[in-house]
């Protein structure tokens, strides 16, 4: 099955403060699992390293909803840790996520 991922109301949305993220067919199971996963990363780069959950914003969550959980939560991780493997942080990468 094809999913429109379009938002022609793209205007009224952003004006109005709603997702640009289209409802789609999705395992409300497994989305649920990778939003939970999403808001216990941190961010390691801001100072108090706070959890996403609480800097990042609802419409974040909506793509991460979107994502298969099991095949794309290491490229969440992945990009995530991007730039502190880069050489942006002086403290050691944190690879092991506690769920």
């Amino acid at each position: 099955m094809a999913w429109n991922l379009s938002s022609p109301n793209w205007q009224e949305l952003i004006s109005t403060g709603q997702s640009l993220v289209p409802r789609l067919p999705l395992d409300e199971k497994a989305a649920g699992r990778a939003v939970n996963i999403f808001d216990k990363l941190r961010v390691p780069d801001v100072p108090g390293k706070p959890l996403l959950k609480d800097a990042a914003g609802d419409w974040f969550r909506d793509i991460v909803r979107v994502l298969d959980y099991a095949k794309h939560l290491r490229t969440i991780i992945e990009c995530l840790n991007r730039d502190r493997d880069s050489g942006g942080t002086n403290d050691p990468p944190e690879r092991t996520l506690r769920i």
